[in-house]
């Protein structure tokens, strides 16, 4: 995907979608079976990831996951 820029260059962007996992909060009663900290993990992970890194797919903590 490229982005019009306000310089007009195209800058790419890097898309992935991330599954926290079942994480216990307020929103579930806090029935979760893992913490917040725990949660945030591939959300964090995924967001430091480089331009070149993986693009389009679908991840938990584990790996990749199906569409």
């Amino acid at each position: 995907m490229l982005l019009p820029v306000a310089g007009g260059d195209p800058v790419g962007e890097v898309v992935d979608a991330v599954e926290p996992g079942f994480t216990k909060t307020d929103l579930n009663g806090n029935t979760g079976v893992q913490t917040v900290e725990q949660g945030a993990e591939i959300i964090v992970r995924m967001a430091k990831v480089c331009p070149d890194g993986p693009a389009g797919g679908y991840f938990d903590r584990n790996g990749p996951l199906p569409w």
